[in-house]
This record gives structure tokens, C-alpha cells and sequence, in this order.
């Protein structure tokens, strides 16, 4: 896409970030969320699924961090899932998959965009940690650091403060939806085996 093209496409994209967002990527939340059968997350197999599909924070979170994620949201430390995502796999037994290195760009609206994505998927952990919670398995049970992650910290509050900071910036709202819509892409199913 040109820049022309983009300046174009900005102005169509003022106003909100976050309510922009929403709805530039709603359709592809909700056809990750027609792959994920809330029912199949309470068995072993259903359950590896899910941590499988969300493999993808793993070079998200790389990337977001060679392109200086902490100096847009400092608390980054707190927020990063990968090594929780990483103790679930472990503990069910699960050999890790491959991790291809990604580029995103570092402006502003790019890495919340990226962001945004990562932390929309955190809230709808409480939601997936019920169903799970009625598991038989215990190892599942104690595989569950992934979505408890952040648990309590107000993560997507404080994420909506930064994200509010691009709203009277259209290029930046428009490199956040590009930089979502890339994420969103990367959600990919993998099979556990």
C-alpha cells in the first residue's frame, strides 16, 4: 500500500483507536473464535488446541520486543505470556512447535495495534479458564498459567490509557489496524498431533 493510499485510508480511520479497532478486526475475532469450541476446551486434547492456536504470542512477543514494545507500554514486563504459555505446554507433555522469526515496525500505532490483539486475547482467558476449570484432568488443572496470566492487574485498563493517546492520530489508528489484522492472521490452528 502507497503512502497516498495510507493518508487516503487514515482519514477514514479517525476518531477512537480502540472503537476503530474493534470493528476493523471484529470479523477476524470472531472467525478465531468459530475455531474455538468452548465445550472441547474441558477435554486434554481440545485444551492443547487452544494453547497450540495461541502459539503464536511467542514470536509476537519476540518481535514486539526487538521493536521496543517497553517504551510503549512500560509495564511490558508484567504483560508478556510466553513463558507461561511455554510451563502449560511443558506440563502437558507437549513437545514445543517451531518459532518463525516476525518483523513488525516499530511506530507507535504498529505495535499497539500488535498489542492489541495480544490483550483482547487475555481478556477472553476468564472466560475459556471456567470451561476449563470443569476438567476431569488435574494436569490440566495445573496447566493453566496461561490464561490466569495478569489475573486481577487491570492489564486492559491500562493498556486503553496508551492506546487512547493515538485517538487524534489517523496514520497511527491506521497502522494499528494493519498491525491487528497481521496479528490476527497469525492465530493459526496447529495440531497437538
Amino acid at each position: 500500500m502507497t503512502l497516498k493510499c495510507l493518508s487516503r485510508k487514515a482519514i477514514e480511520l479517525r476518531g477512537n483507536a480502540h472503537e476503530t479497532l474493534w470493528r476493523h478486526t471484529r470479523h477476524l475475532h470472531d472467525a478465531l473464535d468459530a475455531r474455538l469450541v468452548l465445550s472441547n476446551l474441558a477435554s486434554r486434547t481440545g485444551y492443547i488446541d487452544y494453547l497450540l492456536i495461541n502459539w503464536a504470542c511467542v514470536p509476537i512477543e519476540h518481535a514486539l520486543e526487538r521493536a521496543g514494545i517497553d517504551e510503549v507500554l512500560p509495564d511490558w514486563e508484567r504483560r508478556r505470556r510466553r513463558n507461561a504459555l511455554l510451563t502449560d505446554l511443558e506440563t502437558l507433555g507437549v513437545p514445543l512447535p517451531s518459532c518463525a522469526a516476525l518483523a513488525i515496525d516499530s511506530d507507535v500505532g504498529s505495535l499497539l495495534g500488535w498489542s492489541y490483539v495480544l490483550e483482547g486475547s487475555r481478556l477472553g482467558a476468564s472466560v475459556i479458564l471456567q470451561t476449563v476449570k470443569r476438567s476431569s484432568g488435574p494436569e490440566i488443572a495445573r496447566a493453566t498459567g496461561f490464561l490466569r496470566h495478569g489475573d486481577g492487574e487491570r492489564l486492559w485498563e491500562s493498556f486503553k490509557i496508551e492506546l487512547n493517546k493515538i485517538n487524534l492520530h489517523p496514520l497511527a489508528i491506521t497502522m494499528a489496524c494493519t498491525g491487528a489484522t497481521e496479528a490476527f492472521q497469525r492465530f493459526a490452528p496447529l495440531k497437538s498431533r
